[in-house]
């Protein structure tokens, strides 16, 4: 009976697709249209799999997924140390919600937050170059709402604004 089960799975194992198998594409093979998120290979072919961007250090990070040549889901933008810079959110290769990072020139987190249709929208972030927050505030479709607080270089409260009764643009 152990044979049986044993050839089953070999067998199972050998018969797999390569259509079941995830492809992988280096950013830099690919070719981006013009004027939209459409993406080919040099070949001229439509590509779906993981993206991936290599860097100097030889490093590997998967930054995307595409289906028949076009982007969907959170694609990541890298700085050449592979930091984190924006994640952006596609749906049917149309670009969504942007998540933004900014670096100070230390390394250390700058600003952060997102925005949907140019807009800021949700929680925003600002950062001292230690890496405490200075700003903590949000916005929704770029005008502030709640409560914003300011921080100082030790990470203490030093001002908080409603903004139901303060401008916080």
């Amino acid at each position: 009976m152990k044979k049986y089960l044993l050839i089953i799975l070999l067998y199972g194992f050998w018969n797999c697709s390569p259509e079941d198998q995830i492809t992988e594409y280096d950013l830099n093979e690919l070719i981006k249209s013009e004027n939209e998120f459409i993406y080919k290979t040099f070949k001229n072919e439509t590509p779906s799999g993981k993206v991936y961007k290599v860097f100097d250090s030889g490093e590997k990070k998967y930054i995307g997924n595409l289906s028949k040549g076009i982007p969907y889901g959170d694609w990541s933008k890298l700085n050449n140390e592979g930091d984190l810079l924006e994640i952006i959110n596609f749906k049917n290769g149309i670009p969504g919600r942007r998540y933004v990072i900014i670096y100070h020139d230390n390394g250390q987190k700058h600003i952060e937050g997102s925005y949907f249709k140019n807009k800021k929208n949700g929680l925003f972030k600002m950062y001292y170059k230690n890496g405490l927050e200075s700003f903590r505030g949000e916005y929704l479709n770029d005008s502030g709402i709640g409560f914003w607080s300011y921080y100082d270089e030790e990470g203490k409260v030093i001002k908080k604004i409603d903004c139901s009764i303060e401008n916080c643009n």
